[in-house]
């Protein structure tokens, strides 16, 4: 009987070690809340005065995390940026963390850039839902890229061809 509590104690203190590295490795450095890594996830989380939900790769205590998979040169995306900047405003974090495979960057919820970030969140909130209520398709931001891989682009009156 104590040599298999023995057993599972070990292979319990392996498991343990490994996550511990695995966590490391990745960045993950304080308590985890939730994590949605591997899509497995089952909180959404809400913000109803927003109208506006999400599922982080990763709620901290303090923070939310994204990770993105592809590399970036300079600056973050700014997509990506918004992304998060929606994340705080759902999840009510003061800080997220945005991770490329190459770069990291920390966001606070009271830098200024961050806050220009999360108006033009809400900005785009609005302007969806006045879209809706007169049954209004949202302008669009046409390019050559985004034109040739559109499932819409025929019947798209904004569309280049």
């Amino acid at each position: 009987m104590l040599t298999l509590a023995l057993v599972a104690f070990t292979i319990g203190a392996l498991y343990y070690l490994k996550l511990r590295r695995d966590r490391r490795k990745i960045g993950i450095t304080s308590w985890v809340v939730d994590q949605d890594l591997d899509g497995r996830g089952v909180t959404v989380y809400r913000n109803n005065d927003l109208g506006l939900s999400c599922k982080p790769d990763v709620v901290e205590r303090g923070k939310t995390v994204e990770y993105k998979s592809a590399t970036i040169k300079g600056n973050a995306r700014h997509g990506d940026v918004l992304y998060v900047a929606a994340q705080m405003l759902v999840v009510g974090k003061k800080e997220a963390d945005l991770r490329y495979p190459n770069k990291s960057f920390t966001f606070r919820k009271d830098n200024p850039k961050m806050q220009r970030a999360m108006q033009s969140v809400r900005s785009i909130i609005g302007q969806m839902r006045k879209a809706l209520q007169f049954r209004q398709s949202p302008r669009a931001t046409p390019t050559p890229g985004k034109c040739r891989v559109c499932s819409f682009r025929n019947e798209c009156q904004e569309a280049i061809r």
